[in-house]
């Protein structure tokens, strides 16, 4: 089973994720913030159901300051989780370079290969 998922690993063409993924961060960024504003607008509806019961200036200071901090714990949340991206992206970069100087190396040790073993083969048929 882990030969297979090599196999389709190797088939990735890492290079086009690598230079398509700040698109793709965006576009989940759109998705995200389009999920918000549909959650803000049924939270109005239900938010005129409740003017029946309106809270107190205490109850709306206390709930305001609640949700303020919320807010900056997510926006803390999400700056992080937006470096920690951005290293990734860096890190896989750097794999797929590294990648690919092992593969020029290996093109090359194997031509150095069969250059040594015909070489070999000639000696031993002029002996």
């Amino acid at each position: 089973m882990a030969i297979s998922w090599l196999s389709a690993l190797k088939v990735v063409p890492w290079d086009k994720v690598i230079e398509h993924a700040p698109g793709v961060l965006d576009k989940a960024r759109s998705l995200i913030d389009k999920h918000r504003g549909a959650s803000a607008t049924g939270s109005a509806s239900s938010a005129v159901q409740e003017t029946e019961a309106l809270p107190s200036l205490e109850e709306l200071t206390t709930r305001s300051t609640a949700l303020q901090k919320q807010l900056h714990e997510q926006t803390a949340v999400q700056q992080s989780m937006a470096q920690t991206m951005a290293e990734l992206a860096e890190q896989q970069a750097g794999l797929i370079a590294m990648v690919k100087r092992l593969q020029s190396q290996l093109r090359w040790l194997a031509l150095g290969l069969a250059v040594s073993l015909s070489g070999c083969v000639v000696l031993f048929m002029l002996r």
